[in-house]
Formats: C-alpha cells, sequence, structure tokens
C-alpha cells in the first residue's frame, strides 16, 4: 500500500466515531482488521491524542495484518 493512501487510512481513523467506524475504513483501504483489532486502535487513538504512536503500538495494533510493512510508521494524532 502506498504511503498517501496509509495517511488517508490514519486520517480517516483518527476521525472515527467508533471501532466500527475505523474496521469500515480499513476495508475501504483494503487493510484486514478484526473487530477486535479496531477496538483497540480505537483506544489507542483516543487514549493518544495529541502524541504520535510508536512504531510499536501500531504493530502491536495490526499485528502483521497490514500487507505492507511500512505501515508500521508513526501515526500522528
Amino acid at each position: 500500500m502506498e504511503k498517501k493512501k496509509i495517511e488517508e487510512f490514519v486520517e480517516k481513523a483518527k476521525q472515527a466515531k467508533s471501532p466500527e467506524e475505523i474496521e469500515a475504513a480499513a476495508k475501504e483501504y483494503g487493510l484486514e482488521l478484526t473487530a477486535e483489532k479496531a477496538q483497540e486502535l480505537f483506544d489507542k487513538l483516543k487514549a493518544s491524542a495529541g502524541r504520535a504512536l510508536s512504531d510499536d503500538e501500531i504493530e502491536a495494533v495490526t499485528g502483521g495484518s497490514i500487507r505492507n510493512p511500512r505501515f508500521a510508521m508513526a501515526v500522528y494524532v
């Protein structure tokens, strides 16, 4: 997945009002996130408002399910 698409997904995830919105956004971008992982990402994004998620935090949420390893980049919320 190209960097621009990843950034677009991250922006949608940051604006999500529910884990279901994150899950839908992931599907839109061809990513595979379970409902549990979408909930985990939602919780982390809300808890980390104002700081960047670390590569480890993103990897913990995606569990390697993202097809492109470049997804493990800093996510600014």
